[in-house]
């Protein structure tokens, strides 16, 4: 079945704010007639960085994972006569996914291993930094949701992720230590296709590990090296910049809640290659976080904004690419700022 590997599917689309942060990205993916083997590869191209990056994966038998990404990340922003910063961060992995599935839902416990390079990068400098780690992790996870004719999201039920990770497991790696992270979401269904849809993040790290971080989040993307896998710490704050050290920290805590509802059905195609529009909705959200170290004092950052979020038709067999126009603002008068953005993939 090897020879039916071809790719089946592909889409190049765009991520940009108001923020000068743009990415482009070809996603790929194929399988052969059996299902037996998987893989996707989805290269990225940051426009205002000129550097390439993205994620390549291969799973075989739905339980080996062999995993590849490189983002970019800005951690500080130009202006003021402030260069801008930013962190190439390149990881390699292999998760063995082992799932446990009944009627009431699907419970998966994964194991993996990894190793992670960082750069720093500096505005007319170049790198400035870098580091390696390497770590371990395990994770749980349930999901009993369900996703109806008509919806707009998940429904009816939740999504809970515990993961455990520790870093220098193979020796010579920058941090150390151990983090665990819950992330729980809820979906309760209201009337006519609204949903409320609720999350709640809880981390904890020791000081030495790898530290948490909270602001928009440009890997954005839904592809599969940036699901599976350890190593990533950073958790979306819509409104705030990455790279504030107010929200940097060895402990996390992140509360997000979101009103979906149907705006329009379309279904119909424009373009050759078949490219169509389906089920649109709206989403108004609310962000409220905090990350902090052992010890220190600290502050919850609010950001709201609202969503336009088309579902994107390719191809004839219809494969659903979620995109999203966004406006978010932070309330805080120091770090919150006002942005616009489109995304494709995003995927809460």
């Amino acid at each position: 079945p090897l020879d039916t590997m071809a790719p089946q599917s592909w889409l190049a689309y765009l991520y940009a704010d108001t923020e000068d942060n743009t990415a482009l990205q070809l996603l790929v993916d194929g399988q052969d007639v059996l299902g037996y083997h998987y893989w996707q590869l989805a290269p990225t191209f940051y426009l205002d960085k000129d550097q390439v990056g993205g994620s390549a994966a291969y799973i075989a038998y739905h339980r080996l994972a062999l995993l590849w990404d490189s983002t970019v990340d800005v951690e500080v922003e130009s202006g003021d006569g402030v260069l801008e910063q930013w962190d190439t961060e390149t990881r390699y992995q292999a998760v063995w996914m082992q799932p446990f599935n009944s009627f009431d839902g699907t419970f998966r416990c994964d194991i993996g291993v990894g190793t992670e390079r960082v750069e720093r990068e500096m505005e007319n400098y170049g790198v400035i930094g870098e580091f390696d780690d390497n770590f371990a992790g395990i994770a749980l996870r349930w999901a009993d949701y369900d996703y109806y004719v008509h919806s707009v999201s998940s429904e009816d039920g939740r999504w809970i992720k515990l993961n455990h990770e520790k870093y220098n497991v193979l020796g010579d790696a920058f941090h150390q230590g151990t983090a665990t992270t819950l992330d729980w979401r809820e979906y309760v269904s209201l009337w006519g296709s609204h949903v409320l849809a609720l999350r709640a993040v809880a981390g904890k790290a020791d000081d030495d590990a790898k530290p948490y971080e909270l602001g928009d989040d440009l890997d954005q993307f839904e592809s599969l090296g940036g699901m599976i896998g350890f190593g990533k710490t950073g958790y979306t704050l819509r409104g705030y910049s990455d790279g504030a050290a107010e929200l940097n920290g060895a402990q996390l805590r992140l509360l997000s809640a979101e009103w979906r509802f149907p705006l329009w059905e379309l279904f119909d195609g424009f373009t050759m290659p078949p490219l169509g529009l389906g089920k649109s909705a709206l989403h108004l959200f609310v962000d409220h976080g905090a990350a902090w170290d052992k010890g220190e004092a600290h502050d919850y950052y609010t950001g709201v904004g609202v969503e336009i979020r088309p579902d994107l038709l390719v191809g004839y067999s219809s494969l659903k690419l979620d995109s999203t126009l966004g406006f978010a603002k932070g309330l805080d008068d120091e770090l919150g700022k006002t942005t616009v953005y489109l995304r494709v993939g995003a995927s809460f």
